[in-house]
């Protein structure tokens, strides 16, 4: 999960890959969801099987577009949590 937005084009960001997060929601997501990305990278919740999950929600977004927590991890494949 990108932490930084650059100021200039070739700039580095910083990337998160395991830990807690910002997240901006896709669509509303309470906690415990498991989450996965839309189209537009952002975090939605998902319960399809063989879906790529890379987060659990900690705190809740009533709607697309706000900003919420979640554990991030490396992407694994949809499995018992």
């Amino acid at each position: 999960v990108q932490q930084n937005k650059p100021d200039a084009a070739g700039k580095a960001c910083h990337l998160m890959i395991s830990g807690i997060s910002k997240m901006i929601a896709g669509a509303a997501v309470v906690i415990a969801d498991r989450l996965t990305s839309d189209a537009s990278s952002r975090a939605i919740a998902t319960t399809t099987d063989k879906d790529v999950i890379g987060g659990i929600a900690l705190t809740a977004a009533s709607a697309a577009g706000d900003e919420f927590y979640a554990l991030i991890f490396c992407f694994t494949p949809m499995m018992s949590i």
